[in-house]
């Protein structure tokens, strides 16, 4: 008996050493996550100060010109275009020879950086002189990207 669980014995010994434990190399996943989104190119104007007009030449009138020009800021995240897209007499009566500009530039970077722009309108009723009344024009500044 003896001799048998000394068999036992070595049997178990050279089977456990004889099965020697293998390491092996885990291989870790990977993924990649993307982040996306799309900016819109945009501008916004915003009016700063109205402008005012001055009738010339005195003491009759035949036109008015920019006394005050109008302030107006533009910014933009994409290069834009100034442009007027309506200018209009909102006086009775109606004077339709209206002339509008720009000062300093006609197109604004696309820095997002705010852009000062002096608006500049002129008016007139064909070389007539100007009845007398009270009058309103607006101009309406666009900036388009």
């Amino acid at each position: 008996m003896i001799r048998n669980l000394a068999v036992i014995c070595v049997l178990t010994l050279t089977a456990i050493t004889s099965f020697s434990v293998t390491a092996q190399a885990q291989t870790a996943g990977t993924g990649t996550v993307s982040f996306n989104n799309t900016v819109a190119k945009k501008c916004v104007v915003n009016v700063v100060n109205n402008g005012s007009l001055t009738g010339t030449p005195l003491p009759l009138a035949t036109q008015f010109t920019t006394g005050t020009p109008g302030l107006v800021t533009a910014q933009c995240n994409s290069p834009g275009g100034v442009t007027t897209i309506a200018r209009q007499s909102n006086s009775n009566p109606r004077l339709l020879g209206l002339v509008s500009s720009f000062s300093p530039v006609t197109s604004i970077a696309g820095t997002g950086i705010a852009r000062n722009l002096q608006v500049f309108l002129t008016a007139s009723d064909g070389g007539n002189v100007l009845p007398a009344g009270s009058y309103n024009f607006t101009v309406t500044v666009e900036v388009t990207p």
